[in-house]
């Protein structure tokens, strides 16, 4: 069984049962002699509530965490493909299954014995955009390894070190850039004479397959040092593209967010509006009723004069 079994393990245990196995587990480890790995073991750290959620989702409900991921990749896609409606109508639909997934984690989470209040739901779903945004992060909320919820602004990358159990399951993108090796050692072979021995000046006819011998070895430095420039020219356009596409991520949430607060504003003017006119009203009825009530005192003070006086005729 090795480090990643264990984790498996370890973060399918609710939150409050993890130190004690994992202590457990390394004690048993290190009674066996495997030592490295129970010092691997013993570093894991205990989920949080969010992220143990998370985790629930990935290994018991992954049919609803995997088309998260799958509209972050077509929303990414999309970039620069599609016109602004478009992408935003997407953005929508990404904001909307982000909060019906995080409303069914909860609700999953309740069913485990975990209740879920909202700061942790918020949490979730906060995961649930960042990891539509970064690819890495979608990868890595797949593995059920969380060890803390994470969010994503779209341009920096969410730091896998820090919230993967075992970071080594999601690999950092590695561009392989030839090292020539085999062309110099072609070279030098090419260089020698039939007993391995470098070829003499001698003739003119091996002075011209020297020249041309050079002639090959340098131009198949120009082609490696153009392979390196065409290599770091692709990762700094790949580097490129993915902050572009971050950044109109984060722009068209930041729209659909900035529509969300002006609906409001707009509902709370109407809103204030009517309560001034209630107001309005409540005061005109007010003014009325003590008007109404100023009546009623003189009209009583009246009555009571002619009963006063109808009271004096009659003695």
């Amino acid at each position: 069984m090795d480090l990643e079994d264990i984790a498996r393990e370890l973060y399918a245990l609710p939150p409050q049962e993890f130190t004690a196995a994992r202590n457990a587990r390394v004690a048993t480890l290190r009674s066996r002699g495997a030592r490295e790995l129970a010092e691997d073991v013993r570093r894991l750290r205990r989920p949080s509530a969010g992220a143990w959620v998370l985790n629930l989702l990935a290994r018991e409900h992954r049919d609803e965490v995997e088309p998260v991921v799958e509209l972050g990749g077509r929303l990414r896609e999309a970039m620069g493909v599609l016109g602004a409606a478009e992408l935003r109508a997407l953005d929508q639909q990404r904001r909307e299954l982000t909060r019906a997934v995080a409303a069914r984690a909860a609700t999953h989470a309740t069913a485990a014995g975990q209740g879920v209040n909202a700061q942790v739901r918020g949490a979730v779903e906060e995961s649930l955009r960042a990891a539509m945004v970064d690819e890495p992060a979608g990868r890595a909320l797949l593995t059920g390894l969380l060890t803390e919820t994470f969010t994503s602004t779209g341009l920096d990358p969410v730091d896998l070190a820090r919230v993967l159990a075992v970071p080594a399951l999601v690999p950092a993108r590695v561009t392989a850039v030839p090292d020539g090796r085999d062309d110099d050692a072609a070279a030098r072979t090419g260089s020698a004479g039939p007993s391995g021995s470098p070829a003499s000046s001698g003739p003119p006819a091996d002075a011209e397959a020297a020249a041309r011998r050079a002639a090959v070895t340098a131009a198949r430095a120009e082609v490696r040092r153009a392979d390196d420039e065409r290599a770091a020219a692709e990762d700094a356009a790949a580097s490129a593209a993915r902050q572009a596409t971050r950044a109109r991520t984060s722009r068209l949430e930041l729209e659909t967010r900035r529509d969300e607060l002006v609906r409001a504003l707009r509902a709370a003017d109407a809103a204030l509006a009517t309560a001034v006119e209630q107001e309005e009203a409540a005061d005109a009825a007010l003014a009325g009723a003590r008007s109404a009530a100023a009546d009623a005192a003189v009209a009583a003070e009246r009555a009571r004069s002619l009963l006063d006086t109808a009271v004096e005729q009659r003695g």
